[in-house]
């Protein structure tokens, strides 16, 4: 359902491209579960490969902050909230084109986006996502981005629109 087989299958062309990269995988994920996905790499690239479990609220925000990007392969992601926390926490996404997630990064300089289902354009777009986290206005465009769909912006939204609606 996440898409975690694409996203190990592009990895190693990821690796290729840039070879220190690392990926950490949150979520809970049964050993059988993680030696499929190790199955999929090249053993050299094995190692560069993480799994650090369910994260509480703290963990996430560290992990988010500390990444250079955040791969969202899922498709039909109809709310994008790993998008969302990943731009509040200044990371710029590779997510697929699918679902919220070409809406979540309209704003140019918030990510890159991807065919689903597709590896080596999941790849690509990790690769493009790394090169514009190195951007120094990067973190600061992905935070004001994450803020147009914060509660109180959309409360306000909404406030307008039903007053325009109903002629308040």
């Amino acid at each position: 359902r996440k898409r975690l087989v694409d996203l190990l299958t592009a990895w190693q062309h990821v690796r290729d491209a840039l070879p220190g990269a690392q990926l950490l995988l949150a979520g809970e994920a049964r050993d059988q579960t993680r030696t499929q996905l190790l199955d999929l790499l090249r053993p050299a690239d094995r190692s560069s490969v993480q799994f650090a479990g369910r994260l509480d609220d703290a963990g996430l925000v560290a992990a988010y902050s500390r990444a250079w990007v955040t791969v969202v392969p899922a498709v039909h992601e109809a709310l994008g909230l790993v998008t969302l926390e990943s731009l509040a926490c200044g990371t710029p996404v590779a997510g697929a084109d699918s679902g919220a997630t070409p809406e979540l990064l309209g704003r140019p300089g918030t990510g890159t986006l991807f065919a689903p289902g597709d590896p080596a354009a999941l790849a690509a777009a990790v690769v493009r996502a790394v090169d514009l986290s190195q951007q120094p206005e990067t973190r600061e465009v992905c935070r004001s981005a994450a803020l147009d769909r914060a509660w109180p912006r959309i409360i306000e939204q909404v406030e307008r629109i039903s007053a325009a609606v109903i002629g308040w």
